[in-house]
């Protein structure tokens, strides 16, 4: 059994749109980095991945780019990578509330850049 473990900064610039409001909140101040965790286990046939994103939540149109991003830079399954927010309300809205968009792109972009690169650079370094 291989396993390896990465993470990377995402913490958001000051007035970036914060989530988890039903109206619009910017970020105000930075107590806490936040960040992109990724850990893969290889053994020996498979190899599974387990990603945690410090966000309010992340939706299902995210996750589905990120696998397949992944499954193309190393060949990782979709259904082998699993991630999930942690529902911080102190973070970058990754999309806005009831389905709304927020005006700014660049964090989910960003984050979703971020994701794709420390999940797929597991697999190729545990190789």
């Amino acid at each position: 059994m291989k396993a390896g473990f990465f993470e990377t900064d995402i913490t958001p610039p000051i007035g970036t749109e914060r989530a988890g409001s039903y109206c619009k909140l910017y970020l105000e101040n930075i107590h806490d980095p936040l960040k992109v965790r990724a850990a893969v286990f290889d053994n020996g046939e498979q190899k599974t991945a387990l990603v945690g994103i410090d966000a309010c939540f992340i939706g299902f149109d995210t996750i589905k780019e990120v696998q397949d991003e992944v499954f193309k830079l190393c060949g990782m399954t979709p259904e082998s990578i699993i991630i999930g927010a942690s529902h911080t309300h102190s973070g970058a809205a990754l999309t806005g509330m009831v389905g709304r968009e927020i005006q700014d792109k660049m964090p989910k972009d960003r984050h979703k850049n971020k994701i794709t690169f420390s999940t797929a650079r597991l697999p190729l370094l545990l190789a």
